[in-house]
């Protein structure tokens, strides 16, 4: 072999060996970074099982007590604990329900300024849905209430009927303050609390018609007021009171029925729709202008509020204006509940 040839097969021996290590160095490197992969991979997945874990015992540490009364025929207790349910921090284990014969409850209630059942009372308000949190509210036991559905008073005055009764003011001050439509001597008084901006109130005049089939049911033995209750919308109640300012109860229902009808949500809607019948826009701009009722209203508001315990809309009250026995429906029933409860409550 001539020399020439042996330095070719030693420069060919040296790169095939050059080419082994680089080789050899390349699956180490790949072998070492898909092991650091591997491994930073699993300590992820276990940081992340190690935080659900910590939710799963966030969310069984979340407890809910639910006050009950089993007087209470309306309070639909059973269906707000199997809708609470539905959540997935909750279950029947998280709950535990009493109730308000139970002898340390009244003074429990009492402490914590509780007058409404059923009561739900959380140990936290940190729960991981924003929109319930909202109606948690702190109480003084260092706990927070679920501010729903509450219309069962427990320590109210009842009949022997079993109905709740005003305190004569009330009722005084109720046709005080309010614009009564139909036969203002009648047995039965249907107070509906409402608001412009509430989907349920105008369904229940408007494609379910309740207070019409209502009013054709009892004729005479029925008068109905309709109370600003503006959670949502405040454009338009301050310009209906002016109406009524203006002209009167009559007015005042018939504009009414038309806003609702035409799902209005402006006080120039509510001009457009007065001036057609009963006076000119500058009046009613006028009134709107200079006359305030939005500090009237507040002040209603805080008043049934604090009476009737209304948190949302429509919120009914039917009142026997002889024994002043009385019913809430807090929602927009249909006609037939309606008829049943004046039913009940008629002599």
């Amino acid at each position: 072999m001539s020399e020439k040839e042996n330095k070719s097969n030693i420069l060919l021996t040296i790169i095939v060996i050059q080419l082994f290590i680089i080789i050899g160095l390349v699956s180490y490197n790949t072998f070492w970074c898909i092991n650091i992969y591997k491994k930073e991979t699993t300590e992820i997945i276990a940081d992340n099982k190690s935080s659900d874990k910590n939710n799963e015992w966030e969310y069984e540490d979340i407890r809910v007590l639910v006050i009950d009364d089993k007087r209470c025929n309306d309070c639909f207790t059973d269906d707000i604990v199997f809708q609470l349910t539905t959540f997935d921090f909750l279950s029947m284990d998280n709950i535990e329900i009493v109730d308000f014969s139970d002898e340390w409850i009244a003074e429990y209630l009492k402490d914590n300024k509780i007058n409404y059942l059923p009561a739900f009372i959380f140990n936290t308000n940190k729960v991981p849905d924003q929109e319930l949190s909202q109606f948690l509210q702190p109480i003084n036991s260092w706990e927070f209430s679920l501010n729903i559905w509450a219309n069962f008073n427990p320590f109210e005055e009842r009949s022997e009927r079993w109905f709740p009764i005003l305190e004569d003011w009330v009722l005084d001050q109720i046709k005080e303050i309010s614009y009564i439509d139909w036969n203002k001597d009648a047995e039965i008084t249907w107070i509906e609390y409402s608001d412009f901006g509430c989907t349920f109130c105008l369904k229940m005049h408007n494609e379910d018609k309740t207070p019409e089939k209502i009013k054709n049911i009892f004729w005479e033995n029925l008068n109905i007021i309709f109370k600003h209750m503006p959670f949502r919308n405040t454009q338009v109640p301050p310009a209906l009171e002016c109406v009524w300012w203006l002209f009167g109860s009559e007015a005042y229902y018939s504009v009414l029925k038309e806003a609702l009808n035409k799902r209005i949500t402006t006080s120039n809607e509510l001009v457009d729709i007065a001036v057609e019948k009963w006076f000119d826009a500058e009046s009613l701009n006028k009134c709107i202008s200079e006359w305030t009722y939005n500090d009237i209203i507040n002040k209603h508001m805080e008043l049934w509020q604090k009476i009737f315990n209304i948190t949302w809309t429509p919120w009914n009250i039917l009142i026997n204006n002889i024994t002043w026995e009385y019913v809430s429906l807090p929602w927009a029933y249909p006609a037939s509940e309606f008829e049943r409860v004046i039913n009940s409550l008629m002599q």
